[in-house]
């Protein structure tokens, strides 16, 4: 007795996930110019956060330090957290672009949606991260 197949998507299915699937050819320079775009607004970000976490760490230790002199107690633990930098994932990717001898290439619906639509892997918890020192952050996490 043969058994039924069970690969068989349901439409459903397939339209939910027909976006991750395909591949579609890109000029190399339409993805090299977005992904500059994409990393000049990362490094605002993280130049943001950064400059909000010093601002935030600085206020820390202030507080710490006149508990110290005072003779309280207090606690020896920083709570703050310094911002993520990922400019490395798109130096590489751009990296690439640049050195590639190609005119078109070929992304799937993956690669489309970090390279272009800048939703990487690891966004949502970087703009989590960042929006407590950044205004942008905070703005673009809440357009996601």
């Amino acid at each position: 007795m043969e058994m039924p197949s069970f690969d068989i998507l349901t439409e459903r299915d397939e339209i939910m996930h027909h976006g991750t699937n395909m591949t579609m050819t890109f000029l190399v320079k339409d993805l090299l110019e977005t992904l500059k775009k994409n990393l000049k607004e990362h490094k605002q970000i993280v130049k943001e956060a950064q400059a909000g976490f010093k601002k935030a760490l600085v206020a820390e230790l202030q507080e710490m330090l006149k508990k110290a002199k005072k003779g309280e107690n207090f606690e020896r633990r920083i709570h703050s957290a310094p911002p993520a930098d990922y400019s490395r994932d798109y130096e590489r990717t751009i990296g690439m672009l640049e050195m590639t001898t190609d005119q078109e290439l070929e992304l799937t619906g993956d690669q489309f949606e970090c390279y272009v639509m800048d939703r990487w892997g690891w966004q949502q918890q970087f703009l989590a991260g960042a929006s407590m020192y950044s205004n942008v952050a905070s703005a673009k996490l809440m357009s996601m």
